[in-house]
């Protein structure tokens, strides 16, 4: 069963997201805090990272973590920013950007395609 790491500050977006994915079988790892994930993780466990960019500690610091700790991690980037900061983060070779507001069938279909055999 593949895991996924959801990094996601605001708590009822982090239940929803929680609610879909744990429907289609993913075994979740939820943090609201960056800073909190990049501590309290278990990397080596983690398949895929859907993170949030606009969080206390930011979204490209745990992007540029997770990177370090293994480039092999899909990373999906969900979020409400748009321009200049929207292209640095496409910029940071992530597999996917979904902007806020998503359909969960744009989120299953993202993981989906990143994890195609480990569900």
């Amino acid at each position: 069963m593949a895991i996924i790491a959801v990094i996601e500050d605001d708590e009822n977006v982090l239940k929803t997201i929680a609610k879909v994915l744990e429907r289609s079988g993913y075994q979740l790892k939820p943090f609201v805090d960056a800073a909190q994930a990049i501590s309290d993780c278990d990397w080596r466990e983690v398949d895929l990272v859907v993170t949030d960019l606009v969080m206390s500690t930011s979204g490209e610091k745990l992007i540029e973590f997770v990177q370090q700790k293994d480039p092999q991690i899909p990373i999906v980037v969900i979020t409400g920013v748009v321009g200049d900061r929207l292209d640095q983060v496409q910029g940071l070779n992530v597999s996917c950007v979904l902007k806020k507001p998503f359909h969960p069938r744009e989120l299953l279909f993202a993981v989906q395609k990143f994890l195609p055999n480990k569900n």
